[in-house]
């Protein structure tokens, strides 16, 4: 992702073989929509954790899909279906399955249970309405 960035700052500011350039405006500030102010550059570290928690997201949504299903029985198999959004511990693998790993706390943080019978929410740990 730094490398990513860095090529988004060569390519607005230049990068000077003899000296240091400096950047004219904040990283921050470039990487703000259009309509307040900025580039609408989207900054890749974000762009990495968004697409991590979005892989995840599909994981639990789309659980009897190939791709899916293969993962829940290499990395989730002592997990009912149901219980998989509230995963912890220290779950090693592939590359994709460990970005997804890394930012499932979006998910988690940001889902919310529908209450209806209730028997799947709990009452005191999930987030609800």
């Amino acid at each position: 992702m730094t490398n990513i960035r860095n090529i988004k700052r060569y390519f607005l500011w230049g990068k000077g073989e003899e000296k240091k350039k400096w950047a004219l405006v904040a990283w921050d500030k470039v990487c703000k929509p259009k309509s307040h102010g900025g580039l609408g550059l989207h900054d890749p570290g974000i762009l990495n954790r968004v697409l991590g928690a979005k892989i995840w997201w599909g994981w639990l949504k789309e659980i009897q899909s190939p791709w899916a299903n293969l993962w829940k029985h290499k990395y989730a198999s002592e997990w009912q279906e149901e219980k998989l959004i509230r995963m912890i511990g220290q779950i090693k693998g592939s590359a994709i399955w460990n970005r997804a790993w890394e930012n499932k706390a979006l998910v988690q943080n940001h889902s919310f249970w529908e209450i209806r019978n209730g028997n799947l929410a709990w009452f005191w740990e999930d987030n609800w309405q």
